[in-house]
């Protein structure tokens, strides 16, 4: 089952509940007066914005191409989506953002955008008395990978590796202007930079966390098969919304309409798909519950891979009122089947492209993932993650001693983990239930950190290698008779997107830091590269990293040793006589 993280901001406050938690709503008010040569604004807004994003072991978050889509017309909003574009561009793991004003939408049978942002102003007061204007509105803001997305949600071996995730929010804005701060452009410029703020913050943190260096190859891509059978309640009529074919996925479209009837409208789809034999899928809500405050929601499936979705966006919360208006949608997905994906990953594992295989595990059958796991085996992996998978697969296998070595080797590698008290705990579990000891960290000797996979210098001197990022060179460190065990990567810098750190990670004993290294530099060509030398008892190690011109997503390693020059006493020492 998927970990559902729910966050949200109170001021600075951060609260996570568990696995599962429920979205709060985080509020703050601001104001501000400005008095410009040219014109005068005063203006203050409350912005309440709640996120929310659901991940499973592997969870890849790729928003190359994003789609802003616009409800209502009014040129404060054309102004602010422009800002917001802009500044959605500027991310460096963004390709392309593309704008769809209102009654416009994407080109149905197209590839489907990575996340959806949809935007809507509600005016209420906008006047202008002797040269000043008084405006107020509030804009709507949600960003997902739909343009709505259903609160009743599931993972199964079916679903894509791709974050789920939704930001919902807005800004209340007041504001008395004059001269030039009266125009739309100068009342939108101080709603657009909350808007840019909410949406870039999340973006950045997620791709912090689940970034891939990566394109999703084509045998994971869809191909939108033209036959929709879609069992339509007669006389209905819904605004299409997208519609066209994506990660996993053959086609995926969304219709959507307001209404203050939103119970006859899922109860309508109910009835037609049971009259054409479709399954409906516990838990659907079809009346109003007197005790809880529910959306309604119905989900049903034609064969598996095939399903409907219907289900209510609430726009506030408390006691439904006789006539309120809220929004319904419709969802229709035909995802890959087992097989497909079996297909997929076959071709895959053919082309040695593991990083993206791994993300597939969940819908693999034992086949193919003992299959995965003999060729990950191959490979020597450090990461915490998959070496956890592959004891646990050890195990299943009657490899006792090799999964109780795996797991050892999972738990001295915990430290490349996310996050690493969690890890340890998965663990320590993993280690109970498979009934071993308890897990305790390697004694940092040579010979230790060998079976670790650790080379020392002089093995690694000369050595060329390909590497991604977070993939490290172990190195096995001598440093005034002490051994210390060095790993040596390049990440993402979570502060400046789209640009690289050099770590180094060093243990000796029970002490371990994690250097920070910001020193890494662009040629000529922008390619990334990075230099670190290690001094050591035997000489120093330079280590080199150089990104690749066809493969940036993959850096050169060159590792040399120099030799260190002898010491005075050294060089006037005479040869004994056995020497």
């Amino acid at each position: 089952m998927p970990a559902t993280e729910r966050k949200v901001l109170i001021g600075s406050l951060i609260v996570a509940v568990g696995l599962i938690a429920t979205a709060l709503v985080g509020w703050r008010l601001l104001a501000d007066k400005i008095t410009l040569s040219g014109g005068a604004i005063e203006s203050s807004h409350q912005t309440s914005f709640s996120t929310s994003s659901s991940t499973s072991a592997y969870t890849a978050f790729a928003p190359r191409r994003l789609a802003v889509m616009l409800t209502d017309a009014h040129p404060v909003l054309d102004a602010a989506h422009a800002t917001l574009r802009d500044g959605l561009t500027a991310l460096p793991y963004v390709d392309a953002v593309d704008v769809y004003p209102p009654g416009r939408r994407p080109e149905p049978g197209a590839r489907l955008h990575d996340a959806y942002l949809t935007l809507g102003i509600d005016v209420a007061h906008d006047r202008t008395t002797a040269g000043t204007r008084e405006f107020k509105a509030t804009v709507h803001l949600f960003v997902g990978s739909m343009p709505y997305v259903s609160h009743s949600s599931y993972f199964d071996h079916l679903t894509p590796p791709s974050l789920r995730f939704e930001i919902d929010g807005k800004v209340e804005h007041a504001s008395t202007s004059a001269g030039d701060k009266s125009t739309d452009q100068a009342i939108a410029a101080e709603i657009s930079k909350e808007l840019v703020k909410q949406v870039t913050d999340k973006f950045n943190e997620w791709h912090g966390l689940h970034a891939v260096d990566f394109t999703w190859p084509d045998a994971l891509i869809g191909d939108y098969p033209d036959d929709l059978d879609i069992p339509w309640p007669a006389g209905l009529e819904l605004e299409p919304l997208v519609d066209g074919y994506g990660l996993m996925r053959h086609r995926h479209a969304m219709w959507t309409t307001r209404t203050n009837k939103p119970k006859a409208i899922v109860q309508a789809f109910h009835q037609a798909c049971t009259d054409a034999g479709w399954r409906i899928t516990p838990g659907a809500v079809l009346e109003d519950d007197p005790k809880f405050i529910q959306r309604y929601h119905l989900r049903a499936r034609n064969g598996y891979p095939i399903e409907i979705e219907v289900f209510e966006v609430r726009q506030r919360s408390g006691k439904r009122e006789t006539g309120e208006v809220s929004r319904i949608c419709v969802r229709y997905q035909h995802r890959f089947d087992r097989p497909e994906i079996g297909a997929a990953f076959d071709q895959l594992l053919d082309n040695d492209q593991l990083d993206i295989a791994r993300l597939l595990t969940h819908s693999l059958n034992e086949g193919r993932a003992n299959r995965f796991y003999q060729a990950v085996a191959e490979t020597h992996p450090t990461d915490p993650q998959l070496l956890l998978e592959l004891a646990r697969y050890y195990h299943r296998d009657g490899r006792v001693e090799k999964a109780e070595q795996t797991l050892a080797a999972a738990y001295a590698n915990r430290h490349r983990a996310r996050d690493v008290a969690k890890m340890a705990d998965a663990l320590k579990k993993a280690g109970e239930e498979m009934g071993f000891d308890e897990l305790v960290d390697p004694p940092i000797t040579a010979e230790a950190l060998t079976k670790l996979g650790y080379q020392t210098v002089e093995q690694l001197a000369g050595v060329s290698r390909t590497v991604g990022l977070n993939e490290p060179v172990l190195i096995v460190r001598e440093l005034n008779g002490k051994t210390h065990a060095v790993d040596l990567y390049l990440a993402p810098n979570p502060d400046q997107p789209g640009e690289v750190q050099l770590h180094m990670h060093e243990r000796h004993g029970d002490h371990a830091t994690l250097h920070s290294r910001h020193g890494t530099h662009r040629d000529n060509d922008g390619r990334v590269y990075a230099i670190e030398l290690l001094h050591d008892d035997r000489g120093m190690l330079k280590v080199r990293f150089w990104q690749q011109a066809d493969h940036p997503d993959r850096y050169d390693v060159e590792l040399s040793l120099s030799r260190n020059a002898p010491s005075r006493a050294e060089a006037q020492r005479k040869p004994g006589p056995l020497e």
